[in-house]
């Protein structure tokens, strides 16, 4: 019986939250909007999360990846209870949920045709679109990181206390965890890197990654002590497709949810390059054309068409000496 109360309460309070949540999501997008125009790209959003829409839809725009992790927030000045009126004075002590007080955002910036590819480029747009965000009144304030590689991760540092004051908040992924040594599957790496940073850590993170990848994907672990964040980039950096994450925090369990998501360039994975991947590998290279074309399209007719090739070594080719015979070189046995 008590079980049957307690589903039904669920439920009604499910339909006050989505009701009250209704009204507060009139004004909410879908997804970023996003206008060119003489140079000029101008970003809208509204959205519990302005900024991770923003990066949702740029990101696959350009191709790029750029971590995102957000601060956790605290106070009712960034945080909000859609529960109905209603549900709160009949259920005082009843079940509550908190959503994210984000609205409107809009950005802009000057693009270029080598924007997409441009390190430098992409840098600046970052830096003024997390600029504009911190200048908008939204939850959270962001700073962007530059690793050593180049790779951007824009970090939450700080929110809002009750009355306003700005409190600094070290990042989850800042603290120093120990990793074991050994090699396996990404998907079993990453399980051993949460239980390591859990460990450690006041928040708690949860996390999921892309299973395919992570599953057929084998990384050696770094097996010593290290910061969360570059052991996490350790071992994202041996897969064969470019990755970054999302972290988000989530207010009603006061814990982390962290995602690993795919680079894409519109509806194509960004590879990392290699020179031992056929597909990847330079045109001046020693591999045929035929064989490059038949790594690409693995189909019986395209290998039939394409000779096998045949390595020979070195000691089993008869040594020679070269003489000149009317001004031309010509190969005499030994």
């Amino acid at each position: 019986m008590r079980t049957r109360i307690s589903v039904v309460s669920s439920l009604f309070l499910l339909l006050n939250v989505g009701s009250a949540l209704a009204q507060q999501e009139s004004g909410y997008l879908r997804k970023a909007d996003i206008q060119r125009a003489d140079g000029l790209v101008t970003v809208v959003s509204n959205h519990p999360r302005p900024l991770e829409q923003v990066l949702e839809s740029l990101l696959p725009m350009y191709g790029w990846w750029v971590d995102y992790e957000e601060p956790p927030y605290q106070s009712s000045l960034e945080l909000f209870d859609p529960t109905a009126g209603s549900w709160k004075a009949a259920h005082p002590n009843g079940p509550r949920t908190l959503f994210i007080r984000g609205g409107a955002f809009r950005t802009d910036y000057r693009e270029t045709d080598t924007t997409a590819n441009s390190p430098q480029e992409q840098a600046t747009v970052i830096r003024k679109i997390v600029s504009d965000y911190n200048a908008s009144g939204n939850p959270g304030q962001f700073e962007v990181r530059r690793r050593a590689d180049g790779r951007l991760q824009i970090v939450g540092v700080s929110v809002k206390e009750e009355g306003g004051a700005p409190l600094h908040t070290p990042s989850v992924l800042d603290t120093l965890i120990a990793m074991p040594i050994g090699s396996m599957p990404l998907d079993e790496a990453f399980d051993t890197f949460l239980e390591a940073l859990n460990a450690r850590s006041e928040i708690k993170v949860r996390g999921i990654g892309p299973k395919n990848m992570f599953h057929l994907t084998t990384v050696t672990m770094p097996g010593r002590e290290m910061s969360a964040r570059t052991a996490l980039l350790e071992l994202l950096s041996q897969a064969k497709i470019r990755t970054y994450w999302m972290m988000l925090y989530e207010p009603d369990s006061k814990d982390y949810f962290l995602t690993i998501r795919l680079a894409m360039r519109g509806r194509e994975f960004v590879r990392v390059p290699t020179t031992t991947n056929p597909v990847d590998a330079p045109d001046d290279t020693r591999q045929s054309d035929c064989s490059r074309r038949a790594f690409r399209s693995p189909r019986i007719d395209s290998y039939a068409r394409c000779p096998p090739i045949v390595q020979v070594a070195p000691q089993s080719v008869a040594p020679i000496n070269l003489h000149r015979t009317n001004g031309a070189f010509a190969a005499r046995d030994r």
